[in-house]
């Protein structure tokens, strides 16, 4: 293998790490700041548990679960944040920082768990279904402007909308579960 194509294989791998970083960073920057209330130490936490990753994602290569393997990572740098600055901050008990902590990460992973479900009922809906979701979650149109660009009236749309919340909301219900019986 050559040097170039070395290369070319370290630059698509950075470029999928982040791409995957970008995609969890505010919840990430969010389990941080849940535990470290200091804006400029979270964001300090972040970029260190960033480097981390990068250097590990290149070692591993692909992870099937970014979120909670970030969110790992994460805990870590927080615990020994925690150790550098024992005398600096008004600390809670070990154990009682450790359920906080396990409670943080818990909740994010249960996030990432529903939002992935919630993915794939989406791609169940039928296309129409689909683009009215799109027109207005990730245009972030308006009913009215989704009425006028798909020529339907504007009562029709919200009735639409809420039959779609209903079917996405009992899909991901069921799914769930479905998932904790097996």
């Amino acid at each position: 293998m050559s040097l170039h194509s070395n290369q070319q294989d370290k630059n698509q791998n950075d470029e999928e790490f982040l791409s995957l970083f970008l995609a969890h960073q505010k919840r990430l920057l969010g389990f941080i700041l849940t535990l470290i209330p200091c804006r400029t130490d979270a964001e300090d936490i972040l970029q260190k548990t960033a480097m981390i990753m990068l250097r590990k994602y290149n070692k591993v290569g692909e992870i099937k679960h970014f979120g909670s393997w970030a969110i790992q990572i994460a805990r870590y740098e927080i615990l020994k944040y925690r150790e550098k600055n024992r005398g600096r901050h008004v600390q809670f008990d070990s154990q009682i920082f450790e359920r906080i902590l396990e409670n943080a990460a818990s909740q994010i992973t249960e996030f990432d768990r529903r939002l992935e479900v919630l993915e794939q009922c989406v791609g169940k809906l039928p296309p129409t279904d689909r683009q009215l979701l799109q027109l207005r979650y990730n245009k972030s149109h308006t009913i009215k402007q989704i009425s006028n660009q798909v020529n339907r009236p504007v009562q029709g749309l919200y009735k639409a909308m809420a039959r779609i919340h209903k079917l996405l909301r009992d899909c991901v219900e069921r799914t769930l579960l479905a998932g904790d019986r097996a």
